[in-house]
């Protein structure tokens, strides 16, 4: 299940966070500045904890509207 909450303001420094997820407890320490990224994520399966969720794994490719031709990469598309 997905779920948020807020903290009341800290101190900047490093600061250990812990969660409980299904594969069982998670924790992670961040640098927290009031400046920087105060977002703290934890996702199942995933080691320690992030600010921005991960990157996705691939990119869909961009095949253009039905009937376009699509150039393959490197070439030039046909006109």
């Amino acid at each position: 299940c997905n779920g948020s909450g807020e903290s009341l303001p800290m101190a900047p420094g490093d600061w250990e966070f812990s969660a409980p997820l299904a594969s069982g407890p998670s924790k992670c320490v961040r640098d927290m500045q009031p400046a920087g990224d105060l977002n703290i994520i934890f996702i199942d399966g995933v080691e320690g904890c992030s600010g921005a969720p991960p990157a996705p794994a691939y990119e869909e490719a961009d095949y253009g509207a039905e009937g376009d031709e699509v150039a393959e990469i490197g070439e030039p598309a046909a006109d």
